[in-house]
């Protein structure tokens, strides 16, 4: 399984991420939980964190709610539920979220800091 994913196809209404769509093969996908890679260390900060890849000698950094992302990543969250939560946490339009969030999921997954 890809370790890239994209989850803007996987929600009813593209404005609102709030709601399940009747999903069928796809659901392995949205309830992916990617992890992140071993060998990294992030530590989270009042502006963002830092990402630590110690195999790869690589250091990258991200905002809040790339930090808040990667905190999830970190407690097993699904895909879908980070989406929710960062729309709710964050106050943001549902699209915005799901277009970051898959931008920043597949950021990550490029430089292989996930695992699927």
């Amino acid at each position: 399984m890809s370790i890239i994913y994209r989850i803007s196809r996987y929600f009813d209404d593209p404005r609102d991420c709030g709601r399940r769509a009747d999903w069928t093969e796809d659901m392995n996908i949205i309830e992916a939980r990617p992890v992140l890679a071993p060998g990294l260390r992030v530590s989270a900060h009042g502006d963002g964190a830092v990402i630590l890849d110690i195999d790869g000698g690589q250091l990258y950094s991200t905002n809040r709610v790339g930090a808040r992302i990667l905190a999830l990543l970190e407690e097993k969250t699904n895909l879908y539920e980070i989406a929710d939560r960062i729309r709710s946490e964050f106050d943001a339009p549902p699209d915005r979220v799901r277009t970051d969030l898959d931008r920043f999921v597949e950021s990550l997954g490029s430089r292989g800091l996930l695992r699927a």
